[in-house]
């Protein structure tokens, strides 16, 4: 059983990242837009109250203390969305770091009115439903490279639109056309790119044929692929980053409790596959009081934990505007870590993704008086021994 961290990094002598602290704590008005209610974030400074960007806080904070800062720098990495879509209009892209989309969802499953929801979705503005699910992939993505939310802006992003499709075969699909782009000549080139999957699959048993080519085809691109997607060390190189699912009431006892298990255990795939494949992390959620997010999927399946409660991810009603309604869960927590990784591939460009894994498990942090399974047990996830470290100057 791998030992469970929570992602953060404590600067050193050396800092690992250097650039100039930002406040996290931020005016914030809330308002509605249509039938959904949403945010928008003023100005940030240490005399605010509300830290509305703890989120970011948090990832500097080997301890779990919140301090009201967080530095960014200029991130040079490619990621994949794989989602329903990125607005690439959304002021928190305006440094044009969407780069392009790819859309690999099923025939017919898109409205014939929409023609590039790739980087444009539809929504419905007087359906809440579509809504939060036609924003969701705009909300990930402005979690890695949003020029204000983002943990790592100015990393060029591609949206890989699904059209919400459930079917092994979209995904399978979708890994074949990010290979494919990863290898044009007109792509950022990097040896090592990220791939994110906040939406996932249902558990099937026994395994279908397909998920199983599914998982071969990830044991591949962990590894390296030659432009025709065949492994090869030498090729391009994929991280994975998967949210780890949410909890809910089940339906009876002993039922699955909402995307997790009935012990909460993470059951959606490839999720599941994440503690068997280096390079592919499976990712809980905390909330900001250091401790795990109530609702997030945990045990032996989560490797790695990020903020997952109250997050202020962008939304599709405005070009300024952020999440309320539907503002938690693991799909914020997993773009976190693709974006911390993000960070860590510009700092080393040449690391694998196994490589990449062992430094964010290694990340000198720790879950504090974590809640685990429907007992109510206190459990403490200890991180990797603390280096020696110096707080950043703060401004």
């Amino acid at each position: 059983m791998r030992r469970l961290f929570t992602i953060a990094f404590a600067l050193g002598a050396a800092p690992l990242f250097a650039g100039t602290p930002i406040a996290t704590r931020c005016d914030v008005e809330t308002t509605k837009a249509g039938v959904a209610d949403v945010r928008r974030l003023g100005t940030c400074a240490d005399d605010k109250t509300t830290n509305a960007l703890w989120h970011l806080d948090r990832l500097d904070s080997g301890d779990g203390h919140l301090d009201g800062h967080y530095t960014p720098v200029a991130v040079h990495a490619l990621v994949y969305v794989i989602d329903i879509g990125i607005e690439k209009d959304h002021s928190e892209f305006s440094d044009g770091n969407i780069i392009g989309g790819i859309d690999v969802a099923p025939k017919g499953a898109t409205p014939s009115s929409c023609t590039n929801p790739a980087l444009h979705p539809c929504i419905s503005p007087s359906s809440l439903a579509s809504v939060l699910i036609d924003s969701h992939g705009t909300g990930v993505a402005s979690m890695i490279g949003g020029r204000r939310v983002g943990v790592a802006p100015g990393a060029s992003i591609v949206s890989v639109y699904t059209g919400g499709g459930g079917a092994a075969s979209v995904f399978l699909n979708a890994f074949n056309k990010i290979i494919e782009h990863a290898w044009d000549p007109a792509t950022p080139q990097v040896k090592t790119a990220i791939v994110n999957m906040s939406n996932q699959l249902p558990q099937v048993k026994p395994t279908p044929v397909a998920y199983v080519q599914l998982e071969n085809k990830m044991r591949d691109m962990t590894i390296g692929v030659d432009r025709d997607g065949n492994r090869d060390p030498n090729g391009k190189r994929f991280l994975f980053t998967v949210a780890g699912g949410n909890a809910a009431a089940p339906s009876k006892a002993g039922a699955d409790r909402g995307q997790c298990g009935p012990d909460y255990e993470v059951i959606l795939f490839p999720a599941s596959l994440g503690a068997s494949i280096p390079g592919v992390i499976t990712v809980g959620g905390t909330a900001a009081d250091n401790t795990m997010w109530v609702d997030s999927c945990r045990g032996a399946g989560i490797e790695l934990f990020a903020p997952a409660d109250d997050i202020f991810a962008a939304i599709n009603t405005g070009n300024d505007q952020y999440r309320l309604t539907a503002a938690s869960g693991t799909s914020w927590s997993a773009p976190i870590v693709a974006g911390v990784a993000a960070r860590l591939l510009t700092e080393n460009p040449d690391l694998t993704p196994a490589e990449l894994e062992a430094k964010l498990e290694a990340s000198p942090t720790a879950i504090t008086t974590a809640t685990d399974g429907p007992s109510g047990g206190r459990v403490v996830f200890v991180g990797a021994p603390p280096i020696p470290h110096r707080r950043a100057t703060r401004h």
